[in-house]
């Protein structure tokens, strides 16, 4: 380890200076309102009306852009597309039941003997 200081004149390293770009100080008005500075919405592209989710983490608040909410499934976009999964003739749900139900009751019984294997 050097005893060398560093000298007021030396840059200080690129990872420091990259996180002090991205910092701003700010306070909350009587409303309750956060004005984020100009500099890290510009950077962020967040422009007037854009939607923030604001998480709670244990570092402090995390804003993200909100995600626009997934369009509903629709049957027709979905419909068969596990039929390669399973190649067996199709079944009811009350043999889809009655099936669930042996593989539980084995599943029980080999938890009542203690053993490991399925």
């Amino acid at each position: 380890m050097s005893s060398r200081r560093k000298s007021v004149a030396e840059p200080a390293p690129s990872s420091f200076v990259a996180s002090a770009a991205r910092r701003g100080e700010t306070k909350v008005s009587a409303k309750g309102q956060v004005v984020l500075p100009k500099a890290l919405r510009e950077a962020k592209g967040w422009e007037a009306g854009t939607e923030l989710t604001v998480e709670e983490t244990p570092h402090g608040l995390l804003l993200t852009r909100r995600k626009e909410a997934p369009q509903p499934t629709r049957l027709e976009d979905v419909f068969g597309m596990l039929k390669h999964k399973y190649g067996g003739p199709p079944i009811s749900v009350e043999e889809m039941d009655e099936a669930i139900g042996v593989h539980l009751a084995a599943d029980d019984e080999r938890i009542k003997r203690g053993s490991k294997q399925p």
